[in-house]
């Protein structure tokens, strides 16, 4: 056999392995070892799958399992990250460069409610959890919620609260957004919490004040309740009415914090029909464009807008206008074949060819009940991020 000099394999070969098969090769040598573990070949390795255009989500089932799903191409690949050992009920709040971000409670504490998690866990002392399913337990950070965020016997005043998590390159940082949208109109205010990371401290932004004439609540677009923002060029987005009907998104910069909230429009006025006075439209992030989609007839029919070009409202683009066999849950991506990641309300994960007319299914599988989110398999580690802060 002819050898394959060493920095080939390092730096042409390893960077282009998948995440999983990296950890076990770190047993290969002391040399691998070192140098898989470096931070810097983890920004290389992240760097070149994000370049492959990866698709994959995360998901966590009843039986506590983290499972990756590999749509990128024909031939579906299920990959088991392991049990959750971390003994709490846990729900996914976003993604990002292959770190998770859960909403964690104690379970034994916690009688939640199927059809409204995670609101149910905001009633008792949650907090976040920060991980990286590659690694299992070696990988993990808890995150106590900011002192003015627990929300106590009210089943209606958790649907005020809102979450993200996001990068932002210019930094090297990784930030959880916690934000209160005021729902009631006698609450005209909402405040934004960051924590950064590498600093691992909480920070509260200025407060908005709106007048009675424009004042910020928020409908919940998502019946679902995932009370998570789109993350979107190291933006967070929320869908929210401003006053009494005008629908709009809201944006969170993460690299300029200082600005709070931004406005953008959506496809065009009144985008979604009204359900029992809730607007029914929701956002979604497909090939690293903004998205929109609305149900209509009852949700028997969903559109799909991509916003194509960022911050150009004339570049809002409608993908598809069809009816559905279900309703529609959330969306997660393209494979090559043109087909769209999706999930349905009655808990089945389909691959739905929208290139036909009607749309062809395909069934995946079913689960009583799941959290996922769109996920990229990497090694970047929090407890990394922490120490260099550190050192």
């Amino acid at each position: 056999m002819i050898e394959i000099p060493e920095h080939i394999i390092f730096h042409k070969i390893l960077p282009n392995l998948p995440a999983k098969s990296l950890v076990r090769f770190k047993c290969v040598s002391h040399q691998w070892d070192s140098f898989i573990s470096t931070t810097l070949f983890a920004k290389t390795h992240l760097l070149q799958q994000l370049s492959l255009s990866s698709r994959s989500i995360l998901t966590l089932d009843d039986y506590l399992d983290f499972k990756c799903i590999d749509y990128s191409d024909s031939n579906l690949d299920f990959s088991n990250f392991g049990t959750n050992f971390l003994e709490t009920f846990n729900w996914f709040l976003g993604s990002c460069n292959g770190l998770v971000l859960l909403l964690s409670a104690d379970e034994e504490s916690c009688e939640y409610d199927y059809l409204h998690i995670p609101d149910s866990l905001l009633y008792f002392d949650f907090h976040f959890v920060v991980y990286n399913p590659v690694f299992g337990k070696n990988a993990y950070i808890e995150i106590e919620h900011p002192g003015q965020f627990l929300v106590t016997n009210d089943e209606y005043s958790a649907q005020e609260y809102n979450f993200g998590f996001g990068y932002v390159s210019s930094r090297d940082d990784y930030y959880i957004v916690a934000i209160n949208f005021p729902v009631c109109s006698s609450s005209p205010e909402a405040v934004v919490f960051v924590y950064s990371l590498r600093l691992r401290q909480w920070k509260s932004y200025k407060t908005v004040r709106n007048d009675k004439k424009d004042r910020l609540s928020l409908e919940l677009q998502d019946y679902f309740f995932s009370n998570t923002g789109t993350l979107v060029k190291e933006t967070l987005h929320w869908g929210i009415t401003l006053g009494k009907d005008q629908k709009c998104i809201v944006t969170f910069d993460l690299a300029n914090q200082e600005e709070f909230l931004g406005k953008m429009e959506l496809p065009y006025a009144n985008f979604g029909e009204a359900e029992s006075g809730v607007s029914a439209f929701c956002l979604c992030c497909l090939d690293d464009c903004l998205c929109a989609w609305a149900n209509y007839e009852g949700g028997k029919v969903v559109e799909m807008w991509m916003l194509k070009e960022y911050g150009v409202q004339e570049s809002w683009t409608k993908l598809f206008r069809f009816n559905l066999a279900h309703y529609c849950r959330s969306f997660y991506g393209f494979t090559k074949s043109g087909m769209v990641f999706k999930f349905y309300s009655n808990n089945e994960i389909m691959l739905a060819d929208f290139s036909r007319d009607p749309p062809e299914y395909f069934h995946l599988g079913c689960v009583e009940r799941w959290s996922a989110v769109d996920y990229v398999p990497s090694l970047v580690s929090p407890l990394a991020i922490i120490t260099e802060q550190g050192e």
